[in-house]
């Protein structure tokens, strides 16, 4: 069973250690810079890294921010290490994520922002519900949307 934890002193070696494929690490940040980025950046206290499970397996992470932006949330960093892909594991982590967004109640928009070459990640948040705005952030990334 898919789960989204606290990343603490149990899990946080696991985390760090988590592979991405090599094509995927061009489009996410390293595991370590994650939960360097998570612990001391300024934004810390208004975005939080999980660790994601299945069956009791550390198996990637992704970070959700809940007050970063002014009128939605978003997330960023989804990793599942590569021996765990193709399993449905970041499909149900997503609407994990979904469903911590939703108990919050503060926003009516989750958004990404994704590399119009990362088909598989398009392909997972559409699947989930997520559409295109058909617009770009200033990286030239595209950004999706889903409605709570």
């Amino acid at each position: 069973m898919v789960k989204l934890s606290d990343i603490n002193e149990n899990n946080y070696e696991a985390c760090s250690g988590l592979m991405c494929t090599q094509e995927q690490c061009e489009f996410t940040n390293s595991p370590v810079w994650s939960l360097l980025q998570a612990a001391y950046a300024s934004f810390k206290d208004k975005s939080k890294l999980y660790c994601i499970s299945d069956d009791n397996r550390v198996v990637g992470m992704i970070r959700l921010d809940f007050s970063v932006y002014d009128d939605y949330y978003m997330f960023t960093n989804l990793i599942i290490d590569k021996s765990y892909q193709c399993k449905g594991i970041a499909t149900q982590a997503v609407r994990l994520a979904l469903d911590i967004f939703r108990e919050e109640k503060k926003f009516e928009v989750v958004r990404i922002h994704v590399a119009m070459k990362n088909t598989h990640a398009i392909h997972l948040y559409k699947k989930v519900g997520f559409v295109s705005t058909n617009k770009f952030s200033e990286k030239g990334l595209l950004i999706m949307e889903y409605s709570l």
